[in-house]
């Protein structure tokens, strides 16, 4: 002990600085975890009890909204009076009861990392006052080594925390005693890594509060009176709140999955195609549109500015295995999807591509963003001019292709209704026709064809040169893309809005 104490590298000052660096490295530690993990545990834990409130208040919301309807209207619907909940309570009950106790787990484990740098305190302070004591040891009693060991000089108190802490056999599992451990978790005490590494750690905790009578029995610090409690560790607890984290918020998908009636469609133009090319979108029209008994010469945004209600439309966009004169075919399909279980009818329209052109990629776009459900909540409940992107590839000879962007508005279009689409099969939308169908045709020339605007993008040399295309109506651009040339093309198209010279994007 001697030895150790009298080395040159026990010198006061260089201890001094070495445990200056150690208490704050220590503070540091604790300072990151107050703000990386406890912090979020806490917001955690106010978002989850926030959530739990808002689920409970909707279900029965939800509940006695539906009884009362059904006691004033007698309506028997078969969700209604019996929608189950979105967000169930007793997940929502598990998921806070989870986040509480990750939230005492990451309480616990800054006392640990508290009464770490309280125990590091007490064993600098027993190393600084030993050290002076063993050097002072055999000098006068009026030297420096004797003042110095005076004024370092320790309580006993403190040196008793020392021993305590350091003959205290470590807490953890059986199993794991023997396994080899960090000097400093070792010395201190505290195994602060179990809590990241391990499934659960162990504390000590004593089975009755303490009282006078048992503060002076000589059994206060018997095994009888402390024992070691297991608890889950910040890894262990965290896996739980994330599983029912995970299942809490898929659950309003099932229900509302589970409540929807699902319809297959059976588009006929593309089930002799290998290369299907197609687009979905979601969209707003009048009620009088989708209720008009008008076969032909309809098209789809005949009432505009009425304040009829609307009615959620899907639109489909497909290339069609028929042809046209040698020429390819697009088919439009609108299918209205009113409140009422029976769905008499789709409109559909087709559209001839120039001459040698063929479909690379097709998108919806919407000139002012506001084209999906989210147009409900549009004050004006009016959606902007809806349009259909086209990328073509124009063949000039052999070797040598033209990529093409069109754009064009589609709700002017001659849409032809069709009843009864319905067969054992789903609904079907049925094929091109020429003695029932209206054509219309894509073209450069405004006056034989539809107005449009297109734009020459590039020249294609490799047949596996293939262009994706992406359109943002509420940015009013479009994307190309080529991951064989590593390429990302951004397009205006709607920079040519106030010319009236010309059609080119």
């Amino acid at each position: 002990m001697d030895q150790f104490f009298t080395h040159p590298m026990m010198n006061d000052q260089l201890l001094v600085r070495l445990f200056r660096s150690v208490v704050a490295n220590v503070a540091g530690v604790e300072s990151l975890f107050r703000k990386k993990i406890l912090a979020p545990c806490r917001s955690f834990l106010f978002d989850v009890e926030e959530l739990h409130g808002l689920g409970k208040a909707m279900n029965r919301e939800r509940k006695y909204a539906c009884g009362d309807l059904l006691s004033a209207t007698g309506t028997k619907d078969k969700y209604l009076g019996s929608l189950p909940a979105l967000m169930d309570d007793d997940t929502c009950d598990r998921l806070c009861e989870a986040v509480k106790i990750l939230y005492m787990i990451s309480e616990q484990c800054v006392c640990q990392i508290v009464e770490m740098r309280y125990r590091l305190e007490c064993l600098t302070k027993w190393i600084r006052a030993t050290a002076s004591q063993v050097k002072a040891r055999g000098t006068a009693a009026d030297s420096v080594q004797r003042e110095n060991a005076r004024t370092r000089r320790i309580s006993d108190q403190i040196v008793q925390k020392v021993a305590t802490f350091l003959a205290t056999p470590l807490k953890s599992a059986s199993c794991e005693l023997g396994q080899k451990r960090g000097l400093t978790e070792s010395v201190l005490g505290v195994l602060l890594l179990d809590y990241f590494l391990k499934d659960a750690v162990y504390f000590e905790k004593m089975h009755d509060p303490l009282t006078p009578a048992q503060f002076n029995s000589s059994h206060s610090h018997s095994k009888e009176f402390h024992k070691v409690v297991e608890t889950p560790s910040l890894k262990a607890a965290l896996a739980v709140s994330r599983d029912i984290a995970s299942e809490l918020y898929c659950e309003p998908r099932t229900v509302m999955s589970s409540m929807m009636e699902k319809r297959e469609i059976i588009v006929e133009e593309v089930q002799n195609q290998s290369n299907i090319i197609s687009a979905t979108h979601s969209r707003f029209v009048d009620e009088m549109t989708v209720q008009s008994a008008i076969a032909d010469d309809h098209p789809l945004d005949s009432d505009a500015g009425s304040n009829h209600k609307k009615f959620n439309c899907i639109i489909i966009s497909n290339t069609c295995s028929s042809q046209l004169e040698h020429r390819q075919l697009v088919q439009i399909t609108a299918i209205p999807v009113p409140d009422s279980d029976c769905l008499l009818f789709y409109k559909t329209a087709f559209v001839q591509l120039p001459l040698d052109c063929t479909v690379v990629n097709m998108q919806f776009y919407g000139d002012d963003g506001d084209s999906t459900l989210t147009s409900e909540s549009s004050p004006s409940f009016e959606e902007g001019r809806q349009s259909l992107g086209l990328l073509l590839r124009r063949k000039l000879d052999e070797d040598r292709e033209n990529e093409e962007l069109w754009m064009f508005e589609y709700d002017g279009f001659i849409f032809q209704k069709v009843g009864e689409p319905f067969d054992s099969s789903g609904m079907v939308v049925r094929s091109f026709d020429p003695s029932m169908d209206t054509v219309e045709r894509l073209t450069l020339s405004e006056i034989d064809g539809i107005e449009s605007k297109w734009r020459c993008t590039k020249s294609v040399c490799a047949p596996n040169n293939i262009t994706d295309l992406a359109m943002s109506g509420s940015r009013g651009i479009a994307t190309l893309w080529c991951a064989y040339e590593r390429v990302i093309d951004i397009y205006d198209v709607e920079e040519d809005e106030e010319s009236s010279e010309s059609s080119e994007m």
